[in-house]
């Protein structure tokens, strides 16, 4: 019997092993400095991003492409995950060249953005094109705004991007939302 019962609690114990590491996210990259400015006219460098697990996506003020449904899902996922505070969001314009702080911040409003958790981020063209591409791992068009892309982008408390997610699907928006809880699951509080 005793024999069976340390048996069970070895399989047990692979098995859970087993099944962590098949729902750890992969760590695919450390964003490293980056420095644009928010919708207050602010600095707002990478290292505000510390500390805290953020949902990504890109987007302009004038699309009238996804924009709009990528805007409403996330303002659907800062609803969604009020009780996750260590959660925040970021909105990158992927038309540096109008999107003026003051832009970006009349959008805010209009979509209810929690300023707290939720920061709009534009620059000079250059630095934004730099940061969508090499640290955030999307493809940009400084003179095409319009094929920006469409992921949100989960950034884990360490700056490590941690997936990809289509902004334009439920499914996909879901496990987004799933991985994002099980990343803040392990922090403190803010």
């Amino acid at each position: 019997f005793m024999k069976n019962l340390i048996y069970i609690f070895l399989l047990t114990a692979i098995f859970s092993c087993t099944k962590k590491e098949q729902k750890a996210l992969p760590k695919i990259y450390n964003i490293k400095e980056f420095n644009l400015v928010n919708q207050e006219g602010q600095q707002f460098s990478s290292k505000k991003m510390k500390d805290s697990v953020w949902i990504v996506h890109f987007i302009f003020t004038r699309c009238q492409g996804p924009c709009p449904v990528l805007i409403k899902t996330m303002g659907k996922l800062q609803k969604e995950l009020q009780s996750y505070p260590q959660i925040k969001f970021l909105s990158l314009s992927a038309d540096p060249k109008r999107d003026t702080p003051a832009d970006l911040k009349k959008y805010a409003l209009k979509q209810k953005a929690d300023f707290k958790r939720w920061t709009f981020l534009t620059g000079k063209i250059a630095e934004v094109i730099r940061t969508t591409e090499k640290e955030f791992k999307i493809p940009a068009d400084k003179d095409n705004p319009d094929a920006h892309s469409t992921r949100f982008v989960l950034v884990d408390d360490n700056l490590n991007i941690r997936g990809f997610y289509n902004g334009l699907e439920v499914k996909s928006m879901k496990k987004l939302i799933k991985e994002a809880k099980n990343l803040a699951k392990d922090m403190p509080l803010s």
